[in-house]
Formats: C-alpha cells, structure tokens, sequence
C-alpha cells in the first residue's frame, strides 16, 4: 500500500511532547538559516519553542555546533544543547563544551574511538554524556554497555526498550 503518512510540523511535534509529558530533542540539521556559517534562522526556532511553553523541556542537537554556541549567546542559556559528534576524544570538542555548556552525544556507531575515560572527563566538567546509534550496525549491547558506563542520555531507532537495563529514575 501506498506511503500515506506525512510528517508534523515543529508547532505539531511541540504541542504531542507537552501533551504527553516528553521532552522533544530537536536535531539541527544543515538547513538555510541552521549551520555553522549561518544561524540566522535561530531565532524563529527558538520562539516556535518558547510559543509552545518548551524552553525548560527541549534538547537541541546538533553538529552545527556554532548554533548550539548562538543558543548561549542570545539569551538561551539554560536550554540543554548536546554537542554531535563521532568521537568525544578531542581536546577541541571537550573545551568546546566546557566553555559553552554544552553536552556531548556521541557516535558508538563503527570504529569511532570513545572511551569510558574521555566521558569521564567530560562528567568532571558537569557535563552530561549521550550515544547514537542505529540498529542496522549494532545491537542492544553496545547501548546497554554505554548506559553501564554512565552516559545519560541514549538515542537510537529501537522501540522495545525494555530490552535495556535502565537505571531507576529520580522519579521512580
């Protein structure tokens, strides 16, 4: 049958995680107005997210690390960014976050080097840990294996995530 399905709009998407108490991780991807060179659409993006009463709840996450740094610089100081990136072994990346508060999620995808250490690091600095990764490349191991490691946050494309070990919430 035919693909009928279409995606929501941002104000949709804003208004299902408030009515369902989910915090909405929104991706920076590369689009006019959201790189490296150009944040001039910024702050359209940021007032969507105000409008729907979300500041306190969204996630941003990106690549596009100089808009995450925009994010700091016009008043959006406590919106949580989680900085993308392949390998959090970087001096760069480490003092980028430092400096702009700002989280690291990273690639446990394929032979990108991560360790439990440089997450450490990072943790020391106040910071919060986060993993991608697809199931086409890995399993649930591999996520199981970085939650065990301490990171606090986990994204990926599974939908049975009882079949993690999670750690009791503060709320449980």
């Amino acid at each position: 049958s035919p693909y009928t399905t279409k995606l929501c709009t941002l104000e949709r998407f804003l208004e299902i995680c408030k009515e369902y108490g989910v915090r909405p991780v929104i991706e920076l991807k590369s689009s006019k107005g959201i790189t490296n060179n150009d944040q001039s659409r910024m702050g359209a993006l940021m007032k969507e997210i105000e409008k729907a009463g979300m500041l306190d709840e969204a996630i941003l996450l990106g690549s596009q690390y100089n808009c995450l740094i925009w994010t700091r610089n016009n008043g959006y100081e406590t919106v949580e960014c989680q900085y993308l990136v392949n390998s959090c072994e970087s001096e760069t990346a480490l003092n980028r976050c430092i400096q702009y508060n700002l989280d690291i999620s990273i690639n446990v995808t394929g032979s990108y080097t991560n360790s439990e250490e440089w997450i450490a690091r990072y943790h020391e600095a106040g910071l919060k840990g986060s993993t991608y990764t697809y199931t086409q490349y890995v399993n649930y191991n591999v996520v199981q294996e970085w939650i065990d490691k301490g990171v606090e946050f986990v994204t990926c494309d599974w939908h049975i995530m009882e079949q993690l070990n999670l750690p009791k919430s503060s709320a449980d």
